[in-house]
């Protein structure tokens, strides 16, 4: 396996704290208390894993076309990587906030979860995830990530640089990782 930049290690580093620390999140949970929801509005710890599984999932597809599409027409280049202000604050409006009941926003209809869920299959299948995500970030090695542009898949006119989704997405994770834990201890 080569090496990666210190950038892409980041998110792999990332991606990898997530596949751990969802076991400890959900150890000890029962069906009901997976899916209980603290407040009327608020989602249960399994909806923020099934959240966090649909973001990643549907936004795998296009990010797996963009790094295919990106070794076909040869975009190569070394980073750093500075990409545009608006990038940078859309990583940051989905990243970790200071203050949590700031900065809210209205998942998308694509991510919206569906409640019950299975606790063994929701973990097994967020792992899943943290495997080809990172797999994903590992090819988009030496790709010139501010150049090599992915789609979102739930607004098709937001298009941002690679990098920006792989820098995004760990933080995003970090972020609803902290919501189901304050939905943990509410309902324990």
């Amino acid at each position: 396996m080569s090496e990666v930049s210190e950038e892409l290690q980041s998110s792999l580093d990332g991606f990898a704290w997530a596949k751990t620390e969802v076991l400890a999140l959900t150890e000890g949970l029962r069906h009901e208390q997976f899916n209980q929801r603290p407040a009327e509005g608020q989602w249960s710890v399994g909806e923020c894993l099934e959240h966090l599984y649909k973001t990643g999932h549907y936004l795998s597809i296009p990010m797996r076309e963009a790094i295919e599409a990106g070794h076909t027409a040869g975009r190569y280049r070394e980073g750093p990587f500075r990409y545009s202000y608006f990038g940078n604050w859309f990583a940051k409006v989905a990243g970790v906030q200071a203050d949590p009941d700031k900065g809210k926003v209205k998942a998308p209809k694509l991510y919206v979860p569906q409640s019950n869920l299975d606790p063994a299959e929701t973990v097994q299948r967020f792992q899943d995830l943290q495997d080809e995500l990172s797999e994903l970030t590992r090819k988009a090695q030496g790709l010139d990530l501010k150049r090599v542009k992915v789609t979102s898949p739930a607004f098709k006119l937001l298009r941002l640089s690679l990098g920006v989704w792989i820098n995004m997405l760990p933080d995003h994770q970090r972020r609803h990782f902290d919501q189901a834990q304050r939905v943990r201890e509410a309902i324990l």
